[in-house]
């Protein structure tokens, strides 16, 4: 049994290889996931100790710490995804057949 989904994706991978636009289009893409206009109406989630949620908690609310630990948790994805252009342009992919 074959996975439309998965077979479509594969199709347009191997349509988009080494092409430049692709490239482009997928950074671009990266840049706008985290860009300040971006609108944030998704949630990502993972597990974490009690211990980690609550030094999270003491974290986020500190007027002594100076960091935006939301933001930091974006930037490290956005880097990530910079390191990782394959699977970047996969991301870019399912999202432009998510929302065809």
């Amino acid at each position: 049994m074959t996975d439309a989904f998965s077979d479509t994706l594969d199709d347009e991978l191997e349509e988009e290889a080494d092409d430049t636009d692709a490239k482009s289009a997928t950074e671009e893409f990266i840049s706008r996931s985290n860009s300040d206009g971006a609108v944030r109406d998704r949630t990502v989630g993972f597990g974490v100790s009690e211990e980690m949620h609550y030094l999270y908690r003491e974290l986020s609310d500190s007027d002594e710490v100076d960091a935006d630990l939301r933001k930091q948790f974006r930037d490290q994805i956005e880097r990530m995804a910079s390191r990782h252009p394959d699977v970047a342009e996969r991301a870019r992919l399912k999202y432009r057949i998510d929302n065809e």
